[in-house]
């Protein structure tokens, strides 16, 4: 017997309105209105507070999955949406925006405990390595598909001790990489379908 689709939740559905009204709600102004394209392409949006800002964590975590999903990561939807309070971020693939997101995130997340930065080979080993130092109370790090190295594994071991998994299958990372990160942050390494789990 076919299995019925169950109705939406209130939170589902309140989610679901905050991102078909996102803009008019973040900015109070629709991208259908006349002045939209001169509104984001001027920068006015930069001096707007986000109201998201007042948030609890949990449901910023959750709106900001749900936002990127759906309207994907334009430059005024990750103004919006990385907040100091973030603890979570998972980050699509989008080439153009990934730089302007992680200077958000070093910027303003300073209690990011889980990102996702999967599938993504455009951004520079470098970069990423730049960033860690920022992200201290990292505890999940999937980093799959992308251009990791050992540099990159080498400076996490240096910033991010309390890391507990980390997702490197499909990354530039050698087994002369993974041996030093070991001592580093005195976790053991477990092949998991090629990826490792720290334990």
């Amino acid at each position: 017997m076919p299995r019925r689709k169950s109705p939406q939740t209130l939170r589902q559905l309140t989610l679901q309105f905050i991102c078909d009204n996102f803009e008019l709600i973040c900015y109070g102004i629709t991208w259908r209105s006349a002045s939209w394209r001169q509104f984001v392409k001027s920068g006015r949006y930069l001096l707007v507070r986000s109201p998201l800002q007042q948030l609890p964590v949990h449901v910023l975590c959750e709106l900001a999955q749900v936002v990127v999903d759906e309207l994907g990561c334009a430059p005024h939807i990750l103004h919006a949406i990385i907040q100091p309070q973030v603890t979570s971020l998972r980050l699509p693939p989008v080439v153009s925006t990934i730089p302007l997101a992680l200077k958000l995130v070093v910027e303003r997340t300073h209690k990011l405990a889980t990102f996702e930065l999967s599938s993504c080979r455009s951004v520079n080993p470098l970069v990423l390595a730049a960033v860690f130092p920022y992200l201290s109370h990292l505890g999940h790090l999937n980093v799959e598909g992308t251009n990791f190295d050992d540099f990159c594994l080498e400076q996490l071991g240096a910033w991010v001790p309390g890391l507990l998994t980390l997702n490197i299958a499909r990354t530039k990372v050698t087994d002369k990489g993974l041996d030093g990160v070991e001592d580093s942050l005195q976790v053991s390494i477990i092949p998991i379908s090629q990826s490792f789990q720290f334990v």
